[in-house]
């Protein structure tokens, strides 16, 4: 039944209606495509560093490294199988021994005593899993300041790119304006021709900033072991906190660092090898338990016996000697350790407080009296007190503290990401990327 006519009117082919009946069906699609395909897309710093940690190779490899140390564990508290023993005696002889008839068959089975040995083992195994642990935490610190190492380089290469444009759109306003005057006579072919140059050489900056955003963007896409970027734009900033840091909030939280956790699990691990030594060199007594047959009255006889080794108590005292020292070692490598960091901790704060102070003078002080220096400048060239040289330098110095600016900012971050990975806080101050 057709619904949009009373009268039956002839079918179209089929071809046709499938034709438009699809048509109508992807219209919607169509119609919203344009509005997709122009949207641009944009990535986090947490985004980034949670791709990271999901993907970089690096990080993918300790899971199996886990998994062996899963099975070596297993593997550890498996004892020795017992033995199971048959012997003849009395048999293949001469005279009364001759043939089988005073044969004497021994069946035994025989276990060692190893408890103790095994739980040691398994025990042993088990610190060394913890290494492993730190080890992980190690490089998820080290994976996630370069993933926002190369993230602020992304950032940074885009804000270049907004002051080149708009110190592109600055000159081209200039060359148009000198244009008209030269038309007027107010102004020499020479300056004219000078900021057409200027404006050249604008297009060749926002060019090559367009070739480094893309390499920066490659680069941090191979921090999850991507071989393409899916995303258009790094979405973060570069201003920094005013906050003061605490350096004996900070230090104060080193002690449990990753690596000077990880040395102190290989303490750990060095003292249950100690442990596992000393119990190895314990005898293990041995015991056995079978039926012996005697052929020449058909008689069965229970046998028993115990085999308990001789010596070797001090059979391990080298090994122990030289683990007590490997133990000793790791506990004074985590002290230094942790003077190390905390140095090196105190002079990354200095360099971020003075970049503080630095980029808090820029914004205050110079930009704000620089940019009225601009106004004033352009006005008075254009009542001919300046020449465009004259007024292109101070054009030329605002531009280049901008620039300046930028280049301090993004230091600052860097130095900040730096001691996030030192102080193990999260990155930026982003909860969510806190290895």
């Amino acid at each position: 039944m057709h619904i949009f006519s009373p009268f039956r009117t002839p079918e179209k082919p089929i071809m046709n209606r499938f034709f438009w009946r699809k048509a109508i069906t992807l219209l919607p699609l169509l119609l919203i495509m344009p509005a997709v395909s122009l949207a641009e897309t944009s990535l986090t710093l947490s985004e980034a560093i949670q791709r990271s940690f999901a993907n970089h190779p690096e990080l993918r490899a300790f899971s199996y490294r886990r998994a062996a140390a899963d099975g070596m564990a297993q593997q550890a508290r498996v004892g020795s199988r017992p033995q199971l023993d048959l012997s003849v005696e009395d048999a293949l002889g001469s005279g009364d021994y001759s043939g089988a008839d005073s044969l004497q068959s021994t069946l035994s089975i025989s276990w060692v005593l190893e408890g103790d040995l095994l739980q040691q083992r398994g025990h042993s195994v088990d610190v060394q899993k913890r290494v492993i642990s730190d080890e992980q935490a190690i490089k998820k610190l080290d994976v996630a300041a370069e993933t926002a190492r190369q993230f602020l380089t992304v950032v940074v290469y885009q804000q270049r790119k907004a002051l080149a444009e708009a110190a592109r759109a600055q000159a081209e306003s200039v060359a148009k304006e000198l244009s008209k005057r030269m038309d007027a006579g107010k102004s020499l072919l020479a300056d004219k021709l000078r900021a057409e140059a200027e404006l050249a050489r604008a297009d060749i900056v926002l060019e090559d900033l367009d070739h480094e955003i893309r390499g920066a963007k490659r680069m941090l896409a191979t921090q999850w072991n991507a071989r393409q970027t899916d995303f258009d734009i790094a979405s973060g900033s570069l201003a920094i906190a005013a906050e003061k840091l605490d350096y004996e909030a900070l230090a104060q939280q080193l002690s449990s660092h990753p690596r000077v956790q990880k040395l102190l699990s290989q303490e750990r691990v060095a003292q249950s090898e100690i442990a596992l030594a000393k119990t190895e060199a314990q005898s293990r007594w041995q015991f056995s338990t079978g039926v012996r047959r005697f052929e020449n009255t058909d008689d069965y006889a229970l046998v028993a016996g115990v085999t308990v080794p001789l010596g070797g108590e001090q059979r391990n005292s080298g090994r122990i000697a030289a683990l007590a020292a490997e133990r000793d070692r790791y506990r004074a490598d985590a002290d230094a350790m942790q003077i190390v960091l905390e140095a090196r901790l105190y002079v990354l704060l200095q360099e971020f407080q003075h970049a503080q102070h630095v980029v808090g003078a820029l914004r205050e002080q110079i930009l704000p009296r620089l940019e009225k220096a601009q106004s004033e400048a352009r006005n008075a060239y254009q009542l001919g007190r300046y020449s465009y040289q004259d007024w292109r330098g101070v054009q030329q110095e605002l531009l280049a503290t901008r620039s300046y600016l930028l280049d301090s900012q993004f230091k600052a971050q860097l130095t900040r990401v730096e001691i996030e990975r030192l102080s193990g806080l999260p990155l930026l101050g982003s909860d969510e990327v806190n290895p």
